[in-house]
């Protein structure tokens, strides 16, 4: 028969393994978690995440925020504080001058990273 498939004559076999081994390979990486989708796909809210962590660092101290003095519940006052400024039309936060929303965004993945850590 040679180096062809017998269920269909015009593709060689070598050529249907390759592609199956593509497609084996596709289905890995269709499991793995895409880190690079988030950060490139929000790159520039992100960058404003980043500024607010960095304000509130140069503030209190690197990391203050996982100390005990800072609770969940506080960072989700903190959420709902900049949710409404800027439901009420105040875009910037003039503290810092970041989106109110970027700021809520912060204050959303301390109070995950709290949940996630306190025991």
């Amino acid at each position: 028969m040679g180096p062809w498939n017998q269920d269909d004559a015009m593709i060689p076999l070598a050529a249907k393994q390759a592609a199956e081994r593509a497609a084996q390979e596709a289905e890995k990486k269709r499991d793995k978690p895409r880190a690079w989708l988030v950060l490139s796909g929000f790159a520039k809210a992100l960058t404003g995440v980043v500024a607010v962590g960095t304000y509130g660092a140069k503030k209190h101290a690197p990391n203050a925020w996982k100390g005990d003095g800072f609770a969940m519940e506080d960072a989700l006052d903190a959420h709902g504080r900049h949710m409404l400024k800027f439901a009420s039309g105040e875009t910037l936060d003039p503290e810092h001058g970041e989106s109110h929303l970027v700021a809520a965004a912060w204050n959303l993945l301390a109070a995950e990273e709290k949940r996630l850590t306190t025991k």
